[in-house]
């Protein structure tokens, strides 16, 4: 098994890191640089990174998610951003800004997010490949409206997700992943028992991940029967990337 394969195979999400270590600034360009050179639809690239190191920055977002303290313990958070903008400065330089299409349906806004997302899982493998650690934050989008006047954030952007990076304080368990019957198919998808997602259950409790405080198929029903945010909706309209 080559160094990059194990790499990716061991990995984990660290979430207690260390407070008082400085990411060198050649290791964070180096990460940015990964990131950049991500696979990308189009080569259209839709999507920008809020580099955070300053604390007041960090620790105001952190209000706002009190939960995640990785974002102001960790020596650096990126927040990735879905970037249409880029894309309206081309139209409008061109004089085709009526035709602008993005706002119209979701697929720009979709293929910003992969493009993002892409740039973000090379920036974590290369944080890690210098034995560094990182969690991804999901939750500043409950806030995404007042995330995007702190740091300015022009129409057509909205932040999807944060990154926290920093050396590891603790000792991080390797999560189990769904069993391979249940995500990986070959040719066409294939159906499976739904009780081979509470054998998953079973899995994760003798893992004893303190996280894990209920089974697993029971926090995807809770998550996936409550009531939508309107504020997300509402905040991706006013920044003019659904219709």
């Amino acid at each position: 098994m080559n160094e990059v394969i194990e790499q990716l195979l061991n990995h984990r999400t660290y979430r207690k890191l260390d407070p008082t270590y400085r990411l060198p600034q050649e290791a964070l360009q180096q990460i940015l640089d990964s990131a950049r050179q991500a696979p990308t639809w189009m080569n259209a690239q839709l999507y920008s990174i809020i580099v955070l190191e300053k604390k007041a920055t960090r620790e105001k977002i952190f209000e706002w998610v009190p939960t995640n303290h990785q974002i102001v313990d960790g020596s650096v958070f990126l927040i990735f951003v879905a970037d249409l903008e880029r894309a309206a400065k081309v139209v409008k330089a061109a004089g085709d800004l009526q035709q602008f299409n993005v706002g119209k349906s979701p697929d720009p806004l979709i293929w910003a997010t992969i493009d993002a997302s892409l740039a973000a899982e090379n920036a974590l493998v290369a944080a890690e490949s210098l034995e560094l650690g990182g969690v991804v934050t999901g939750s500043i989008t409950s806030h995404a409206e007042e995330l995007s006047a702190l740091l300015g954030l022009p129409e057509y952007t909205y932040p999807l997700f944060g990154l926290a990076l920093g050396k590891p304080a603790a000792k991080a368990l390797k999560k189990p992943r769904l069993p391979e019957k249940a995500v990986i198919h070959y040719e066409k998808w294939t159906d499976y028992p739904a009780a081979l997602l509470k054998e998953y259950d079973q899995t994760l409790l003798a893992n004893k991940d303190p996280r894990d405080t209920v089974p697993w198929t029971e926090k995807i029903d809770h998550i996936y029967t409550k009531a939508v945010d309107p504020e997300i909706t509402d905040t991706l309209r006013k920044q003019k990337l659904l219709p």
